[in-house]
């Protein structure tokens, strides 16, 4: 035997309204939204870290590269000569690399390379650029 109940709002309440299923998509909706600009964010730091990090290594390389030429050839002329390997050019957007090679005029013979790698980002802003300097004495042997 099936029970009613006497009272008629008990018996109307079955199931969910269109009020109630309206407020729940809307709250799937918005953490749709939300969820959607978090991955897209990660995704835009996530390139961002990689380019930093790949202008990073390029930048040492470049000047471990250059720091082991023999000190004859460590001339500004040498150091305007260098560019960015392709593959760090096609990651880095407008990449760029400034290698500038000064001697110092006083006892001991040194000189001193600074290596910048620039690029921009997806916006077209230019980053921070990396720098490394180094210092480069006159061994013997070498012809100054």
């Amino acid at each position: 035997m099936i029970a009613h109940s006497k009272n008629p709002q008990v018996a109307q309440r079955r199931g969910f309204g269109l009020p109630e299923i309206a407020v729940t998509a809307l709250i799937l909706a918005l953490t749709i939204v939300i969820v959607g600009e978090g991955v897209v964010w990660l995704a835009n730091s996530r390139r961002s870290a990689d380019r930093k990090q790949r202008a990073i290594q390029e930048a040492a390389n470049l000047m471990e590269r250059i720091s082991a030429r023999p000190w004859n050839e460590l001339t500004p002329e040498f150091g305007q000569s260098i560019t960015l390997d392709p593959a760090t050019s096609a990651l880095l957007s407008q990449g760029k690399v400034e290698v500038i090679i000064a001697q110092t005029t006083s006892a001991p013979l040194a000189k001193k390379i600074s290596v910048a790698v620039q690029s921009r980002d997806a916006m077209g802003n230019p980053q921070r650029p990396v720098r490394l300097v180094t210092w480069v004495y006159h061994r013997e042997g070498d012809k100054p």
